[in-house]
């Protein structure tokens, strides 16, 4: 899990990602990657039946998916917010 402190809110909040085991490469950056043309173009050699916009979607939602698990901590878990 890849962790920084970035502001949020006006304040410094935890924000949490998953990352490449001994690196601080974030899945999300790797999938935002994979989105290029090159990618789509290697994927529409592999799978002739899909369309060029079947696999733009189904990259974006690879990165959509991997988004989900990203956060930033929020509320007194942090700090000494008032709820």
């Amino acid at each position: 899990i890849f962790t920084k402190t970035v502001q949020f809110a006006n304040k410094l909040r935890k924000f949490y990602s998953l990352k490449i085991k001994g690196t601080n490469i974030r899945l999300t950056d790797i999938a935002f990657f994979l989105e290029r043309d090159e990618v789509v173009n290697i994927v529409l050699k592999e799978y002739p039946e899909l369309s060029v916009t079947n696999i733009e979607a189904a990259l974006r939602a690879i990165t959509l998916i991997l988004t989900g698990f990203e956060c930033i901590e929020l509320g007194k878990f942090y700090e000494k917010d008032e709820l």
